[in-house]
Parts: C-alpha cells; structure tokens; sequence
C-alpha cells in the first residue's frame, strides 16, 4: 500500500499539475485561435520547462547548501523556501508568454500562479496539501472551461476526480498530511481557479 501511495504521489506531484493543465486545454476541443501542432508544442514545452524543469533542477541545490533536509520537506520551515523559489519561477514564466496565450491558457496560468502564492502563504503557519491544490487546481479548471466554453467535460472529469481521492489518500498513508490538510487543500485549488475564471 505505501509503495502505491508514493507512486501516486511522484506522478501527480504539484510542479506536473500545470503541464497536466495545459495538455487538458489542448484536448477539450475549446477555440485556441486554431494553434498550430508547432505552436501548441512550442507553449506547452516553455510551461513545462519554466513549471517543473527549473523548480526540480535547483532541489539538488537546496539539499547540497541544507536548505532542506529531505526532497519531501515534512516540516513547514524547509518548504517555504522551495515554494518561494517556485512562485518567483512560475510568475516569470507567466508573464514571459501571457502576450501569445489564448484566454484558457492565460487565465489557467493566472490561476495557477495564484494558487502557488496562497500554498506560500498558507504555509507560513499551516501545512496545506500542495498536492490536493494542484489537482483541485485541474478539478476547478475542468468545471470552469465546461461552463465557460460550453463544452462536455464529464468524461475527464471523472478520472480527474478519481485521481485527486487516490492521491488524497496516498498523502495520508504516507502522513504526509492529515484529512483536514488534503480536503482543504482540494477545495482550496478548485475554488481559486474557478474565481479566477469567473472574476477575470
């Protein structure tokens, strides 16, 4: 069972959330001023490369200078640094392309450059599911292009919601977290994104 539990949590990990985000965009039949493979592949690589690549090259830093003592950062003090790092990258690489993004993207990424500054925040005093965020992150964007777009996402949002219970789930077997931490942090990621789509 634990070793399901860490499977899960290494492939939903929250720095591959916003690439899942993206490759859901592509695939949900919405008009993205009718992108080229070229152009699509070009966007989704510079998000990739800026929301997951770079965060994940520096944690081998982190570790050589102490920063953190484990990749895991149980404790609240060793994550604040890396989620610091991580909404400085993710909020360049917004603005690096948010001029060449249709609205869906643009506003996904405001979303998620939200969500990763409220995970900060919240963390300076609680330790908050940044797993649950992302994947209620994709819950919220899943609803939110369905009533926005008027388009029949049922059919991804059942694994998507499946998914978020397994990873839930895995964050507790492996205590990384308690219920109140992962279902806060589910609610938290989809109601950020669904505002932000709403509001903006």
């Amino acid at each position: 069972m634990l070793n399901a539990a860490k499977v899960f949590s290494f492939f939903f990990h929250p720095l591959l959330m916003t690439s899942f985000g993206i490759l859901l965009i592509f695939s949900s039949g919405i008009n993205l001023w009718n992108l080229t493979f070229e152009q699509k592949r070009a966007i989704f690589l510079i998000i990739f490369s800026g929301t997951f690549l770079l965060p994940i090259c520096f944690i081998p830093l982190f570790l050589l200078f102490r920063m953190i003592g484990s990749v895991q950062m149980n404790s609240l003090k060793e994550r604040l640094l890396p989620l610091f790092f991580t909404l400085v990258v993710y909020f360049f690489t917004y603005l690096l392309i948010y001029d060449f993004l249709p609205e869906p993207i643009f506003l996904f990424m405001k979303g998620v450059v939200v969500s990763v500054a409220v995970v900060f925040l919240v963390s300076t005093v609680w330790k908050i599911s940044a797993h649950m965020v992302g994947i209620g992150g994709l819950a919220g964007l899943v609803l939110s292009l369905s009533f926005t777009y008027s388009v029949n996402l049922f059919a991804i949002l059942v694994p998507v919601i499946l998914v978020a219970g397994l990873t839930g789930f895995s964050r507790i077997e492996l205590k990384a977290h308690n219920p109140r931490q992962v279902y806060s942090g589910f609610l938290a990621g989809a109601a950020i994104m669904i505002m932000v789509f709403y509001i903006f």
